[in-house]
């Protein structure tokens, strides 16, 4: 929003000091009487990034007429409050940190920033930002060993998450030929962080090893189904996957 958004709780505050008389004067104006300047310094919300479980919230506060005495963060998904967070605001840069929630990632979050100016009021400012972080499932390749077939999956991911997958599908790509169809997984926990998951394919409902040929390229096609751990509340997904081995 930065120059070109309304600072509404501002404009709230100067129509009540209007409408209400000396009483509320006393309190939105200086020890002088002389009134606040308009506005009294900018809000602007620069960046919102995901950083392993932490979401960074950096803000800037410019142009200060008056010096800001404090501040606070709120996170909204829809009417929901996500996360809270309090700063010791100053007329620069600024970043307020919070717990990342599941929930929040790949979503449009409305983010309302209060700025204190001790007891003359309030600048109160509002956000809208797609919130993102580092987070990807991917298929690496399908084993045929001793003990059955298996999938194996690397992600990455700043929550532990449980993953398995179905309708998995591998074809030999140069050929057009399939070898496994139909097939469901295994479900797994892994930690949070980056590494490879291993999925033991159970019930596949075609299979033909004679279709596979050293040195061909083979196509895996799978649903995953992944659900991301958090205090805060879990959160679940199917995710389409698409890779190729060879």
């Amino acid at each position: 929003m930065g120059n070109d958004e309304v600072n509404y709780a501002y404009a709230a505050v100067v129509i009540v000091v209007s409408v209400l008389g000396a009483l509320v004067v006393l309190r939105y104006l200086g020890p002088l009487g002389h009134p606040l300047p308009e506005p009294p310094f900018n809000v602007s919300l620069v960046n919102v990034s995901g950083v392993g479980d932490r979401l960074y919230v950096n803000l800037t506060i410019s142009d200060c007429l008056v010096r800001p005495s404090g501040g606070e963060v709120e996170v909204y998904l829809g009417d929901s409050l996500m996360g809270y967070g309090s700063f010791n605001a100053t007329c620069g840069p600024n970043v307020v940190v919070f717990p990342l929630q599941p929930r929040l990632v790949g979503a449009d979050a409305r983010f309302v920033v209060n700025v204190s100016i001790g007891d003359r009021g309030y600048v109160l400012s509002y956000f809208e930002r797609l919130v993102t972080a580092a987070m990807s499932l991917r298929p690496l390749n399908v084993t045929f060993e001793d003990d059955g077939e298996f999938l194996f999956l690397s992600y990455v991911s700043p929550f532990p998450l449980e993953v398995s997958a179905s309708q998995v599908t591998y074809i030999n790509y140069n050929t057009s030929v399939l070898v496994l169809s139909g097939c469901n997984t295994t479900r797994a926990l892994a930690p949070a962080g980056q590494g490879t998951v291993k999925l033991q394919l159970l019930n596949c409902s075609y299979e033909d090893q004679s279709a596979l040929r050293p040195g061909d390229v083979y196509q895996v096609r799978a649903l995953a189904n992944v659900t991301y751990l958090s205090p805060y509340g879990n959160v679940t997904q199917g995710v389409g996957l698409l890779g190729y081995q060879g």
